[in-house]
């Protein structure tokens, strides 16, 4: 995450020369109550309103416009209310330390409201990272949920379009591998007995592998409702071959989908 880090500097809004604006704006502005109090505090606290004014511009615009109006702010503090007034001199014994001291407790608190605003800043970059991480997961979450509830909606639409048969082998929906059914996995012996790091066509005894492979990579360029008859052998449970009296046609599903049908007329015993 140092990319949120480096980028928590970022945290004030404006142009450089705005912010750069308004922190001298608020130094004028306690310059100004300074000199309105100044009949009654006399001497005292002479950068205290500065210090203030500073912390503020901290506060909404950043360490640079806050150390430039300290800076001001201690140039005005010393010229107008350090005396004598209207000098601009190296303060001494009790001024010096009051000036270093407001200086010090300012820098301090500049130093840790910048970092707490960067603290902030970064970890509503990182609220926002994983907000839009979470979108993004929730997108193909739902994605996926429709894609399966679609898929079998799909299966079991074309499953009992064609129940009276079931001997329904395959489906191959366009652009799509071929899917499975429970028909296939009776003859092979269940989805437990196949290796399912095979391709289906390892089960169609070799004599008619390459004939099958063609004949259902090439139905989706068939026309809607052809049919055709194939003949085939399949290995079952037993480990021998049983010879299949097969059909092979093209539907819609719901006008939106084309497949194939792999459908057998004839099964093994107890198939």
């Amino acid at each position: 995450m140092y990319y949120l880090n480096k980028n928590a500097k970022k945290w004030t809004t404006g142009t450089p020369v705005f912010r750069l604006g308004i922190g001298l704006l608020l130094t004028l502005a306690a310059l100004v109550i300074r000199k309105l109090l100044h009949p009654l505090i006399e001497p005292h606290v002479p950068f205290l309103f500065f210090v203030i004014a500073s912390i503020i511009t901290e506060f909404f615009f950043g360490i640079i416009a806050a150390f430039v109006s300290l800076m001001l702010g201690m140039s005005l503090g010393l010229y107008f209310f350090i005396e004598p007034y209207g000098t601009l001199s190296i303060p001494t014994g009790d001024d010096f330390i009051a000036m270093a001291s407001n200086v010090i407790i300012a820098i301090i608190a500049i130093i840790l409201l910048e970092y707490l605003r960067r603290s902030q800043y970064s970890t509503k970059l990182m609220l926002n990272v994983v907000n839009s991480q979470r979108r993004s997961l929730m997108e193909v979450y739902n994605q996926l949920l429709f894609q399966q509830r679609k898929s079998h909606a799909f299966v079991k639409e074309v499953t009992s379009s064609f129940g009276a048969m079931d001997r329904i082998l395959l489906l191959v929906p366009l652009g799509h591998p071929p899917y499975r059914m429970p028909a296939w996995h009776r003859i092979t012996g269940g989805e437990d007995g196949e290796d399912k790091n095979l391709e289906w066509h390892t089960m169609i005894h070799p004599d008619e592998d390459a004939m099958m492979q063609h004949e259902i990579e090439h139905a989706e360029s068939l026309p809607v409702g052809s049919k055709k008859s194939l003949r085939f052998r399949v290995k079952t449970a037993l480990n021998d071959y049983h010879w299949i009296d097969g059909v092979l046609w093209t539907i819609h599903y719901r006008q939106h989908w084309r497949m194939t049908v792999l459908a057998a007329n004839n099964c093994p015993a107890g198939a």
